[in-house]
Order: C-alpha cells, then structure tokens, then sequence
C-alpha cells in the first residue's frame, strides 16, 4: 500500500480538522441546542465546550423545552426538616444559566424556603406535579412565589387555593397558563374559596381572559392588592369583578382596560391605581418628570415594569 505524501497528509488533517461541531455556523449550533429537552442533557453540553457553554448562557430560546422535573423538587422538599413548618417559599429563577448545584436554603429568621434549581432560565421551572408536592410537604405557607413558571396550569392554581389554607401572598408573575379554563372549575362547583389571601400578582399572564380571571376574583374575597400589568386580553369585565376590599391595583400595559372604567377606580384606589393612563397623568401633572425623571426616563422605567417577570 502506497504511504501519502506530506501534502496529502496535511490536506486530510486541514478537511478532519474542520469537520467539527464547533466549525459549524452559529445558528445552527443554536438550533442544536434548542432541541435539547432534558435538564442534564443541556448541562452536559454546555460542558463540552466554551462555544456551547455560551450559546447556552445567553441564548433564551435554548431554555424553552426544559422544565424541571417534580421529582428533583420533591427531593428538596422531602429532604430538608424544615418544610413542614416553613411560611414563605420562594423558587428563583437566574437571570443566565449557572452551574451552581441545585440548593434548598432555609432562613430562620423568616422561616422560609428558598430552592434555586441549577441551569433554569426563562423556562418553566416548576410543573403541576411539583406544585402538588409543594402544597403537601408545606402545608403552613403564608407565601409561595412562583415566577415565570409557564408550564402551570389552573389545575395546580386549584391545588394552591385548596390545600394552602393560611396562604397569604401568591405571585405568578409569568405562568402564561395558569388562569386558562379556570372558569370551568368555577362552574363544576369545585372552586376553593381562599378567604386569606390578600396580595396576588398575575402579571405578564398572557393567555388571562376576563372570564376565567373573574371566576378567580370570586373565590378571593379578602383580597387587598392585585397586579395584572401586561395581561392584554383583559378588560372592563375582570375590573368590575375586583372584591370590595381591594386597596392596590396595577395594570399597565392592559390596553383593554377603558380610560372611563379606569377613571372611576382611581377616585376609590387614588395613587394605589397604577395603569397606563395614570403613569401618563403623572407625568405630564409634574411636566414630564415623574420621580425626578424627563419623559425619556419615564419610558425606560416603563420598560422596566414591561420586563419585571425575567430575573
């Protein structure tokens, strides 16, 4: 067999050379990375190399078909000695893909849970399954914050609502679907009445809809501060359903939302109102500066409150 020459040799080693993951073009190593649906599938990846590490960091659209299973929350919860008596639990999700372990921390001072799972971001953190787990292992929560879950849906809203009986604050800021079909619960007579709840946030809940969001307000009649900022499919149905004992009220971004309904609140709720038309009164009341802020300050901190849900 004839040996190659050195050229051959060199032309060989320059085309294996290029025939890697990492010489193709970025989009389509970001599409790779897209497709990767399991938790330590795409943290393994970021492992292999600096490329992927950062595609993964920094690319949103990496993070969109990974939830964390019911299984690695259970794990904390049923682990740590605290739960049964915990108040305030909180699960964070950072801002960027970090490989820190996953940790459950427990505060004394607050009697509080805080679980931050590894490498989540933007995603669904927690499904309906690890609600469920979280309404049995803490039974005394005053305060559950669930931010940016998208995966929930109204059934694991009812699971809150039923099972927390001492629950106080709930924050869903970002769980897209948690409201959808909440009307129906309503209607079969199996909707549970959450006379302790005071504070509730459901903004940035895109797929909200009068009617489902009305059938929740009904079942929340000590409710005292609500936020509902960038729902656009709400209207002037949701705001006559608010309860009576309602002192705080947000709804930027509602465009929905009547500038006469709006008016009428106002003269009950005063500076506790905040929506759209208000922010734009402020403004022009103090001659385009609102907090010490020009006009151009003004919408930057609009922006800010567009984007409040994403750590």
């Amino acid at each position: 067999m004839p040996v190659p020459s050195a050229s051959t040799r060199r032309a060989r080693a320059s085309t294996d050379a290029t025939l890697t993951l990492a010489a193709l073009p970025y989009d389509t190593l970001v599409h790779l990375c897209s497709n990767i649906d399991g938790l330590a599938e795409l943290a393994a990846m970021a492992r292999t190399s600096k490329t992927f590490h950062s595609i993964i960091q920094t690319e949103a659209i990496c993070w969109e078909k990974i939830t964390l299973p019911a299984a690695a929350l259970t794990a904390y919860l049923r682990q740590s000695p605290h739960c049964s008596a915990a108040r305030v639990l909180n699960v964070h999700l950072p801002e960027r893909a970090t490989h820190r372990p996953t940790f459950c921390k427990h505060a004394p001072s607050r009697n509080s849970l805080e679980f931050a799972p590894a490498l989540v971001a933007r995603c669904g953190s927690v499904l309906d399954e690890g609600v469920r787990e979280i309404v049995e292992a803490c039974p005394l929560l005053a305060e559950l914050r669930l931010p940016g879950s998208g995966h929930l849906s109204s059934e694991a809203l009812c699971f809150v609502l039923d099972g927390l009986k001492q629950l106080e604050v709930l924050e869903l800021r970002g769980c897209e679907h948690v409201t959808v079909d909440f009307a129906a619960t309503a209607m079969a007579g199996t909707l549970p009445v959450a006379h302790r709840l005071r504070q509730l946030s459901l903004s940035h809940c895109s797929q909200a809809i009068d009617e489902d969001v009305s059938a929740l307000l009904m079942a929340l009649p000590g409710l005292q501060s609500l936020e509902m900022s960038f729902c656009p499919a709400l209207g002037d149905a949701t705001l006559e359903r608010l309860p009576p004992t309602l002192a705080s009220l947000r709804v930027l971004g509602c465009p929905r939302m009547s500038f006469n309904r709006l008016q009428i609140l106002s003269r009950i709720l005063g500076a506790q109102l905040v929506s759209d038309d208000s922010a734009i009164l402020a403004c022009a009341m103090c001659e385009g500066k609102e907090r010490g802020q020009t006009l151009i300050g003004m919408l930057a901190w609009y922006q800010e409150e567009e984007a409040r849900w994403a750590y």
